[in-house]
C-alpha cells in the first residue's frame, strides 16, 4: 500500500505541474500497486442485491453531509445501497455514520474525488452507479429516478438537475429544463453510469479534478458506439454554486483539466486507460452451462426465480451450436438474470477468458436437472454451509466447483460427492507454497523478450507470509514521524511511530517527540519544509521535545538550515555533515553512526528450505555495472564462481540488458528491501566494489544489512580508491575482507565454499559486532536521555541452570559459568542424586560464584522434574541451560540474548555441535558438509532436532509447556514437540 501511496502522490503533483506524460507513467504505476480490498471498510449494508450503489465522497465533511446520507437511506430500501468515501477529516461524523445502513470506506490518504469515486465503485453491488455530492440534498424520489434514468438500454449514463439550495447563485448548466436531450457528465456529483460500462472504460481519470466528468464521457462514448449519455430532469438535487475563493479554485481546475483532455485526446490510442479492477461483493452464484439443451432451459430457469430476490444469480451459457438458434430463448431469461452467451474453442476455460459477477462458480455440463434435485437444493446446501445432504448422492452433471478469477471462497468447509469448497486461508498458504517448490534448483535469467516499458523485477525472496510476528515494541515511547519510509519501519520496529504526513491526529499532546528526517523531494520541497515547520511549532507550544536527524550530505545543508536551527536537537548521521554543520551554524549535533533495525535486518531465515542451489555470491550493483567498466570487468571475472547481479536502489530497464550480453543470465532483477534482506540469508558472500553510484552512508548501510544476516563481505577496491576504505569501513574494518586482486578475491572465495566452519566463523563475529554496536537502539536510547524518559529497555537476566548427578563435574560448570562475558547472569544447579558429598558440591560452588544457588533433588526425581524447580526458582527473564560434561564459549549467553533483539522468540538452540576427541586430543564436526550459517525457525512440517544441551528459553514459557516429570528419556524431544504443539516459536541457531 505504502508504494501505491507514494505513487499516486508523484501523479498527482506532476499533473498539478501539468506534466502530463509524466503524471499518466505514475498513475499506471500507482493502478498496478493499489489493492483497494486493502483499504480500511465497515460494511453495514443491508444484505441482498441492489440495483443501484450510490456513492458519496467526504473530506473535511459537516453535518449537513450526514443529512444528505440520512434521506438517501430512508428512499433506499431493497433497490439502492449507499456508499460513504471518506477522504480525510471526517472522524468526528463516524458516530452518526456508523448508525446508518451504509458502508464507510476510509481513505488513508485524500485521493481526491475522482479516485474515491473509483474506489466507491469498486465495492458498489448494484448494476448501476449514482454519485451524489455530500453537501447537496437530494429530491424524495431520487433513487426511483436514478433507476429509471439507465432504464432505455441504448442508455448508457446520465446527468441530473441542480436546483438552487439557499441564498447563493446557480450556473446555466444546473438547470437544463424539463426534457430529456443528450449531455455531457458536466455534473459530477449527480450523474449515474451502468456499472458495466464505467468499469470497462476504466472509471474516472484519476489525476482530475475538474472536467473529470466530460473526459469519462468521451471515452464512454468511444467504446459504446451508438449509445447515448443523457440529461434526465428528473433526476433532482438541491446545491449551491461555488462563490468567491472557491469559485476561483474551481476554474483554475478545470482550465488544468482542459488541457488534461487535450493531451489524453492525443494520446488515447497509444494510452488507452485501463479498465478499473473488478470486486466480486455479491453473494451469489454464477452457473456456467455447457452445451444446454434448448428445450430444458425454460423448465431450469424456472426454479431459479424462487431466490432470484434472495440470493443473486448470473447465468454463463457455452455452446457449440450456431448463437441464433439459441438467442431467441434468451431474451425473456436476461429480463430476469444476467445471462451471457459464450462461444469457447475445445478446452478453453472460461474462468480465463471473461469476469464472472460471483465468487461462487457452478459448472454444468449438458442436462443437469433429475426428477429428485434441483438448483434450488443445491443452492441452499451451500448457501447454509451444510456439511452433508441426502440429495447430492443423485448429483451427475456437476463437471467441477471452483473459485472464480475475482471472487473470494465461502467461509467454511463443505464437502460432497464432486463439490469441494476449500477454506481461503489454507487454499492460500497451500499455493504459496507450491510456488515455492516451483522454484528452479538453479537461480538464473531466462528472459527470451526484452521490453522497452516493463521494469525486470526479481520474483525471488518475496515469500512475506511466513515472517515472524512480534508481539510487543520494547520501547514504549510514542513518536510523531515525519521522513522516509525506511526510517519509519525501522523506528516503529521499536516504538510506536504514527507518520504525521498522512495523520488526522493534529494533537501533539498524543506524541512524547517529534522526530523529523531530512528528506529530499524535486517536486514537493516547499510544501514539505513548510509541513514540518509547521508540526515543530505545534510540539514547541505544548512543550514537546523535538528532534532533527539529518541523513544526507554536507551539499544538502542549505536547505535544512532554517529547519537544523528550529529543533530543539540535532541527529547527524554524516560525519563530514556533522562537522559543516558545526563550523557554519555552530550547532553541536549527536553523531550517529550508520544502522540497522534487528528486526528488520537479522540472520534468521523465514522459510522452510533453501530455495537455490547455486547461490554463492551477490553482487548488488547492476547500475555500476553499467556506468563503470572496472565494475563490469571484474563481474565478468566474476562468473565461473557463481556472481549473480541485483539491484536495490535504482530501477532498470529490461532493453539495458542487451548492453552486456555476457552477464545476461546471472542479472536477477531489482529487488525491494524485503526480497533484499531474504536474498542476504541465501547467498554465501555479498560483494561490494569501490566504485558506486552510492554515497558512502547508502553503502555502509548495504554492508551492515549483510553483515547481519551473517553473510560474508567482500569489499573490492579499485587502484585510485584504496586511501578512501578505511575512512568508509571505520571499526568494520576488520569484518570485511578488502581486497585489490581479483584473483585473490576468486581464490579466498573457493577456500570458504571449501572450508564452511570459516565462513561460519567469520559471519558469526561480524555478526555479533553489527549487533552489538550498530543497532538503531542505541540512537534511540539517546532519544530518551533528550527527552528526560527512563523506560530504556534493560537488558535481561538470564539464568543459568544445571542438572547434575555428577559432584565432581563441579569444576566445569563453575568454568562454563565464568566464561560467559554476559554480565547480567545468575547460576542455579541442582544435585540429582542424595548423599553426603552435597556440602562440599554447595561449598564449592558458593565460594567461587557469587550469584549461585544450589539445590539437592532426589535421585527419584527426573531431569524435567529438575529443570522445572530450577526455572521456577530463577529470577531471570530468559533460562540457559548448561550441561555439566559440555564446553560453553565465551559469548553463548550473549549471542542468545543478540537473537531475542531480531524476533520474539520462545526457545532457541543449536544442533549437536563439534564433538571433542581425547584420545587424538582433536575437536571435529560430524559432518562438515552439513554446516550452515544462518539461522532457521522451526515450522509444524520443518522439525530439526535441537540439542537438549543448548536450550534456551523464557522463563514465561513453563507456564505452558513445562518439562515432563514423568519421562526417564527423551525429556527434551519431548519438550520440543510439546512446545510446538502449543505455536511456540523456535529458532535454530547455526552460529558458533
Amino acid at each position: 500500500m505504502d508504494a501505491a501511496l507514494k505513487q499516486f502522490k508523484a501523479a498527482r503533483q506532476l499533473y498539478v505541474e501539468r506534466r502530463f506524460a509524466e503524471a499518466f507513467d505514475k498513475a499506471n504505476q500507482y493502478r498496478r500497486f493499489i489493492n483497494y480490498t486493502k483499504i480500511k471498510h465497515e460494511d453495514r449494508r443491508r444484505k441482498g442485491v441492489p440495483t443501484v450503489s450510490i456513492i458519496i465522497v467526504l473530506y473535511r465533511a459537516t453535518m449537513e453531509s450526514v443529512g444528505c446520507i440520512e434521506a438517501l437511506c430512508k428512499q433506499a430500501g431493497a433497490t439502492a445501497e449507499v456508499i460513504v468515501v471518506d477522504n480525510g477529516f471526517s472522524k468526528k461524523l463516524y458516530k452518526f455514520i456508523r448508525k446508518l445502513p451504509v458502508l464507510l470506506i476510509r481513505n488513508p490518504i485524500n485521493f481526491g474525488p475522482s479516485e474515491a469515486r473509483n474506489i466507491g465503485a469498486f465495492f458498489a453491488r448494484g448494476t448501476v452507479i449514482a454519485f451524489v455530492d455530500d453537501d447537496s440534498e437530494p429530491s424524495d424520489n431520487f433513487v426511483e429516478s436514478a433507476i429509471q434514468s439507465v432504464s432505455d438500454p441504448n442508455v448508457i449514463g446520465a446527468r441530473g438537475r441542480i436546483l438552487k439550495g439557499g441564498s447563493g447563485e446557480q450556473s446555466p448548466h444546473y438547470d437544463l429544463g424539463d426534457y430529456v436531450q443528450e449531455a455531457s457528465f458536466n455534473l459530477e456529483g449527480n450523474m449515474t453510469v451502468r456499472r458495466d460500462v464505467f468499469f470497462a472504460a476504466g472509471g474516472f481519470d484519476l489525476l482530475m479534478f475538474g472536467h473529470e466528468g466530460h473526459e469519462l464521457a468521451e471515452r464512454m462514448r468511444m467504446l459504446n458506439h451508438g449509445k447515448s449519455i443523457v440529461y434526465w430532469p428528473e433526476l433532482v438535487i438541491s446545491h449551491d454554486f461555488p462563490t468567491g475563493a472557491s469559485l476561483k479554485a474551481k476554474r483554475e481546475r478545470q482550465a488544468t483539466g482542459m488541457l488534461y483532455r487535450e493531451y489524453r485526446r492525443c494520446t488515447y490510442a497509444e494510452k488507452p486507460l485501463p479498465s478499473l479492477p473488478v470486486k466480486i461483493v455479491q453473494e451469489g452464484f454464477s452457473f456456467v452451462l455447457r452445451n444446454p439443451t434448448v428445450s430444458s432451459l425454460d423448465e431450469q430457469v424456472h426454479q431459479l426465480r424462487g431466490w432470484a430476490g434472495d440470493v443473486g444469480i448470473e447465468l454463463l451459457i457455452e455452446t457449440d451450436a450456431s448463437t441464433d438458434v439459441i438467442s431467441s430463448k434468451l431474451a425473456n431469461i436476461r429480463t430476469e438474470f444476467p445471462v451471457t452467451l459464450l462461444k469457447f474453442k475445445t478446452n478453453t476455460s472460461f474462468s480465463n477468458q471473461t469476469r464472472l459477477r460471483y465468487p461462487n462458480v457452478i459448472v454444468i455440463e449438458g442436462s443437469f436437472l433429475t426428477p429428485s434435485i434441483s438448483w434450488i437444493t443445491i443452492i441452499k446446501v451451500l448457501n447454509d454451509q451444510l456439511i452433508k445432504h441426502a440429495d447430492l448422492t443423485s448429483i451427475f452433471g456437476v463437471a467441477t466447483y471452483f473459485e472464480s478469477t475475482q471472487g473470494s471462497m465461502l467461509g467454511s468447509e463443505c464437502a460432497f460427492d464432486e463439490l469441494f469448497i476449500q477454506e481461503e486461508r489454507r487454499v492460500k498458504r497451500e499455493k504459496a507454497l507450491e510456488r515455492r517448490n516451483a522454484y528452479p534448483s538453479t537461480l538464473e535469467n531466462t528472459l527470451d523478450e526484452l521490453s522497452n516499458r516493463i521494469i525486470h523485477q526479481c520474483p525471488y525472496f518475496n515469500d512475506e507470509s511466513l515472517t515472524v510476528p512480534r508481539s510487543k515494541r520494547p520501547y514504549s515511547l510514542k513518536v510523531g514521524f515525519i521522513g522516509s519510509n525506511e526510517l519509519y519501519a525501522e523506528l516503529n520496529s521499536l516504538c510506536k511511530v504514527t507518520m504525521l504526513v498522512d495523520s488526522e491526529q493534529k494533537d501533539p499532546s498524543s506524541y512524547d517527540v517529534l522526530i523529523t528526517e531530512s528528506v529530499l523531494s524535486s517536486a514537493l520541497q516547499e510544501q514539505l519544509l513548510t509541513s514540518v515547520s509547521d508540526w515543530q511549532a505545534r510540539f514547541s507550544s505544548e512543550g514537546k521535545p523535538s528532534i532533527f536527524w539529518f541523513t544526507e550530505s554536507s551539499i544538502y545543508i542549505p536547505v535544512f538550515a532554517d529547519l537544523i536551527t528550529s529543533f530543539d536537537h540535532l541527529f547527524v548521521s554524516n560525519k563530514e555533515a556533522h562537522g559543516v554543520i558545526k563550523q557554519t551554524l555552530g550547532i553541536e549535533g549527536q553523531l550517529t553512526d550508520v544502522w540497522i533495525a534487528p528486526r528488520i535486518n537479522n540472520q534468521i531465515k523465514h522459510i522452510k528450505k533453501p530455495s537455490f542451489s547455486n547461490l554463492n555470491m551477490l553482487y548488488d550493483g547492476w547500475a555500476d555495472t553499467l556506468h563503470f567498466s572496472d565494475n563490469r570487468e571484474l563481474i565478468a571475472n566474476l562468473l565461473p564462481h557463481g556472481v549473480h547481479i541485483a539491484e536495490t536502489k535504482w530501477e532498470f530497464n529490461q532493453r539495458r540488458l542487451t548492453e552486456t550480453p555476457e552477464l545476461q543470465r546471472v542479472i536477477i532483477g531489482c529487488l525491494n528491501e524485503h526480497q533484499f534482506n531474504q536474498a542476504l540469508k541465501e547467498f554465501r558472500v555479498a560483494l561490494f566494489t569501490s566504485q558506486t553510484l552510492r554515497s558512502p552512508e547508502q553503502q555502509k548501510k548495504q554492508i551492515l544489512k549483510a553483515l547481519a544476516a551473517k553473510t560474508n563481505v567482500f569489499y573490492f577496491a579499485h587502484e585510485s580508491d584504496e586511501s578512501r576504505i578505511t575512512e568508509l569501513l571505520g571499526g568494520l574494518l576488520p569484518y570485511v575482507e578488502v581486497f585489490t586482486n581479483v584473483d585473490l578475491l576468486a581464490e579466498r572465495f573457493e577456500q570458504l565454499k571449501r572450508e564452511p566452519w570459516l565462513r561460519k566463523l567469520n559471519a558469526q563475529k561480524a555478526w555479533r559486532y553489527v549487533m552489538t554496536y550498530h543497532c538503531l537502539e542505541n540512537s534511540l536510547n539517546e532519544v530518551l536521555h533528550l527527552v528526560k524518559r527512563d523506560s530504556k529497555p534493560q537488558a535481561p537476566r538470564v539464568s543459568c541452570i544445571t542438572v547434575t548427578k555428577r559432584p565432581e563435574l563441579v569444576d566445569t560448570i563453575i568454568a562454563n559459568f565464568k566464561r560467559q562475558t554476559y554480565p547480567d547472569k545468575e547460576l542455579l544447579v541442582a544435585l540429582n542424586c542424595s548423599g553426603a558429598e552435597f556440602e562440599n558440591f554447595e561449598h564449592k560452588l558458593k565460594s567461587e560464584v557469587k550469584n549461585v544457588k544450589v539445590y539437592q533433588l532426589g535421585s527419584e526425581r527426573n531431569i524435567g522434574f529438575c529443570l522445572n524447580w530450577l526455572i521456577r526458582e530463577s529470577s531471570g527473564e530468559f533460562w540457559a541451560k548448561l550441561d555439566d560434561d559440555d564446553e560453553y564459549g565465551l559469548n553463548y549467553i550473549f549471542d542468545y540474548v543478540l537473537n531475542t533483539r531480531a524476533a520474539d522468540l520462545d526457545i532457541i538452540g543449536k544442533k549437536m555441535g563439534p564433538t571433542y576427541f581425547e584420545a587424538s586430543n582433536e575437536t571435529l564436526y560430524r559432518d562438515p558438509s552439513l554446516i550452515e550459517v544462518v539461522d532457521t525457525l522451526i515450522y509444524p512440517g520443518n522439525q530439526v532436532h535441537l540439542a537438549g544441551a543448548t536450550f534456551f528459553g523464557r522463563k514465561s514459557l513453563l507456564d505452558e509447556v513445562p518439562f515432563s516429570e514423568s519421562l526417564r528419556a527423551s525429556v527434551d524431544v519431548d519438550f520440543l514437540e510439546r512446545a510446538q504443539a502449543f505455536r511456540k516459536r523456535l529458532l535454530l541457531i547455526q552460529g558458533s
